[in-house]
């Protein structure tokens, strides 16, 4: 997470990863259980080794917003000052224990619809939307594209359609 205030002071990165849910409820519960939600395969080679090289946690849960709110905003001089914090969508923000500990300390959260993370946040501005402003245009020349050489083959199919027509309708001389 990237965070910075109205006069422009920049505070130090907070970083997380996201990862997709197991497709049953046992397998998401052993994950959460034992990997902080990340699958066996993912956990094993990609996680668990960066954080043996980094010594580091890297996966959200209440107890780790809780770390992320207090981190930034806990022992601030001025705590009686409300904070505005935009947080997405992104189920472990919206916690009760989370909820609970943000009202202790002033913090206000607001929720960032779906899709819409990247008119807030600085990275997502920079970088996320004109990488994928560039595929979603990219996508729809390769369609417009294919309907052009679809349109053209259409004309080309008409006449392959009427010398079919013409052979096959000629009466066979045994």
């Amino acid at each position: 997470m990237l965070l910075a205030d109205w006069e422009g002071t920049k505070y130090p990165m907070f970083l997380l990863f996201k990862s997709t849910p197991a497709k049953t409820k046992t397998k998401q519960q052993e994950n959460d259980d034992e990997r902080h939600g990340f699958g066996a395969t993912v956990w094993k080679y990609e996680i668990k080794a960066l954080q043996d090289q980094t010594d580091c946690e890297m996966f959200l849960n209440a107890e780790l917003a809780i770390k992320f709110l207090k981190f930034d905003f806990g022992d601030r001089p001025n705590i009686d000052d409300n904070v505005l914090l935009l947080w997405d969508d992104f189920s472990g923000h919206w916690i009760d224990e989370v909820l609970l500990y943000a009202v202790s300390i002033n913090v206000i959260l607001l929720k960032i619809p779906p899709r819409y993370t990247y008119v807030c946040q600085p990275a997502d501005v920079l970088w996320n939307k004109p990488f994928k402003s560039g595929l979603r245009s990219l996508w729809i020349s390769r369609l417009r594209d294919q309907l052009v050489d679809y349109r053209v083959g259409s004309a080309q199919r008409e006449v392959k359609r009427l010398q079919l027509h013409k052979k096959f309708s000629m009466p066979v001389k045994t």
